[in-house]
């Protein structure tokens, strides 16, 4: 008896080889149509733990024509982002996968579920804005060709890679900068340890930890992200140590362009940035839709 063909929104906690190669000629086509980036990270697609439904097909008389992925299922908010094949547009299919991701993070005791996209996609926005999301803020996508040009700094700090014995520190820092709890902050950075796409630094002034900021490596592309230094401790050059050592790091490993995201309105973080010569080469909209 011949299967019938697959309709619809489908599941996955985890995707096989075969699901990935549909993903990313489905990716092709989009690119294709409209040269947007997609904000998909293909290595973490491939290493999803299987603990949570992450990833949301779609699929029309078994032909791949949607999808969305979240990150974040189980803490406070979620991340999400996906695409619609060009031809099925307008049939309501983005709709229906966000309508399963609204449910997987009510499943999984999650309050908010961020929309991100590519700025530049005006059909993108007016879509966030019909199911009721609103416009939270807008991040650049910064990128370093030039590592070897990077500021020498002075040493003051003690900047290591971190381990889980600082998954508690990590988390203090990262939760007094936007307000979390710090608890749920610490189990996320501990949970994020265990996968290889994530590399924590700790930066100890003496035995205070004042800093952090987690290297992943994003399709053999190094990007900088969770960079804070507390609120006590800026304005003393020690974001700029802490960045510098870092990108040094980086490239003592292998020579390569460096990325990193900022709030475009935050002008001393994208001051800092374009000093060490990174350039935008994309800005993301982050939307927010309360679950």
């Amino acid at each position: 008896m011949t299967a019938a063909p697959k309709q619809g929104v489908y599941k996955k906690w985890t995707l096989t080889d075969a699901e990935l190669a549909e993903l990313k000629q489905l990716a092709r086509i989009c690119q294709e149509h409209q040269p947007l980036e997609l904000r998909l990270t293909w290595d973490a697609l491939a290493l999803r733990t299987g603990d949570k439904a992450n990833d949301l097909l779609y699929y029309r008389d078994d032909i791949l024509i949607g999808f969305f992925s979240i990150d974040g299922l189980g803490f406070e908010e979620a991340e999400g982002t996906g695409m619609v094949h060009p031809s099925y547009r307008r049939q309501g299919v983005f709709r229906a996968l966000v309508a399963a991701a609204i449910e997987e993070c009510r499943q999984n005791k999650t309050k908010s579920l961020i929309l991100l996209f590519d700025h530049r996609s005006d059909a993108a926005a007016a879509f966030a804005t019909a199911i009721g999301a609103q416009h939270e803020f807008s991040e650049h996508n910064m990128r370093l060709d030039t590592p070897d040009s990077v500021p020498q700094v002075a040493r003051r700090l003690d900047f290591r890679k971190a381990t889980r014995d600082d998954a508690a520190a990590i988390g203090a820092i990262l939760a007094q900068d936007f307000d979390g709890d710090a608890e749920q902050v610490r189990q996320n950075v501990a949970h994020n340890m265990q996968s290889p796409i994530y590399q924590y630094y700790i930066a100890m002034l003496g035995h205070d930890p004042i800093g952090t900021l987690n290297v992943q490596n994003l399709g053999g592309d190094a990007y900088i992200y969770g960079f804070v230094v507390r609120p006590d401790q800026r304005g003393r050059g020690y974001g700029k140590e802490i960045l510098a050592r870092a990108i040094a790091d980086i490239v003592a490993v292998r020579p390569q362009p460096v990325f990193l995201e900022v709030e475009t309105e935050n002008d001393p973080a994208f001051g800092l940035y374009r000093s060490f010569g990174f350039e935008v080469t994309t800005t993301y909209d982050y939307y927010r839709l309360p679950v």
